[in-house]
């Protein structure tokens, strides 16, 4: 049911965890810049993480909220 509110939508990037890359590797990796992401908007990382993982059907590491640049 909605609640007839408005909802700002936030740009979230998920890196997703490959089928098997050993847990111990997850965070070298996403340092690195290895794993696979993708970006969702969403109301909160809660819910991006929801649908990261639905859009996927992969396990999800690490949920960065994208900041958006405003003009000067």
């Amino acid at each position: 049911m909605m609640d007839g509110n408005i909802h700002l939508l936030r740009s979230y990037r998920a890196t997703l965890v490959p089928e098997g890359t050993p847990a111990d590797q997850l965070e070298v990796k996403a340092d690195e810049g290895t794993l696979p992401t993708i970006q969702v908007k969403a109301r909160n990382t809660a819910r991006a993480e929801a649908a990261a993982h639905h859009l996927t059907g992969r396990p999800i590491f690490r949920i960065e909220r994208i900041e958006e640049q405003v003009a000067a």
